[in-house]
């Protein structure tokens, strides 16, 4: 009989290493779970079209995105000149380890940061701001505890403006995505990393769980009209009420 337990970074925030012992009879083996790891090394990887969509109807809204937040921006902060060309006038933050920006990345956040606000997990946590507009891309199915996904979501539930959006859009892992390698934990698997001292995780979290707490955190879904390009993403906007 094998077992995982966490046994370091019991805090969403504390990262982005987090670290599992897993015992299997008399053997144990320590995993290391990077929450980045799981970003493209390219950077050209094709931009979401239901990210991009939701950002061109973001600057249509009548009430104006003054403050955008893009959560677990990613090591390539992908979605930051979308957000400031179609978006010229909001004032732009990111949250993203600083570790992501490492390599070839590093270059890019060098050439970017002038032109955003960059708070790590850690000192987002401790920040009392609230924003108009709230990006969530690939970041929840990255984490492996249920219970930050939680923690996680109804944070960003409170730092909603009256009338902001929250978006999430994330892939929704199956069990026959991943190779025999993979370790199942939690509502999802530890993927050990080829050619890496460490691991990556992949949630299976899908629609039902989001539109359970977006009812427990009273945020009202939008139905934008934005069609969805894949039958393994979900794609969901809430937006909270006056």
């Amino acid at each position: 009989m094998s077992s995982i337990e966490q046994v370091r970074n019991k805090s969403w925030y504390n990262g982005p290493d987090f670290v599992y012992r897993k015992r299997e009879g008399r053997k144990r083996e320590t995993l290391t779970v990077h929450v980045t790891a799981s970003a493209s090394p390219l950077k050209a990887v094709p931009l979401s079209s239901p990210v991009l969509s939701l950002i061109e109807k973001a600057s249509q809204k009548q009430v104006a995105v003054s403050r955008t937040l893009d959560f677990g921006a990613g090591c390539w902060l992908r979605y930051v000149e979308p957000i400031l060309t179609k978006l010229p006038e909001t004032e732009l933050h990111v949250v993203e380890y600083e570790e992501a920006f490492s390599g070839s990345a590093a270059a890019t956040y060098l050439g970017l940061k002038s032109r955003f606000t960059h708070w790590s997990p850690g000192e987002f946590a401790d920040v009392d701001e609230s924003f108009d507009l709230i990006l969530v891309v690939n970041v929840l199915n990255t984490i492996p505890e249920t219970l930050h996904h939680q923690q996680i979501f109804r944070f960003l539930s409170k730092r909603l403006n009256p009338l902001g959006w929250l978006a999430v859009y994330q892939r929704v892992w199956a069990q026959n995505d991943n190779l025999p390698t993979a370790i199942p934990y939690g509502e999802g698997w530890i993927i050990p990393l080829q050619r890496q001292d460490a691991c990556t995780y992949r949630a299976k979290t899908g629609a039902q769980w989001f539109n359970a707490e977006a009812r427990g955190a009273r945020l009202r879904p939008l139905q934008l009209g934005i069609p969805m390009t894949s039958g393994n993403t979900i794609f969901k906007v809430w937006e909270k009420p006056v």
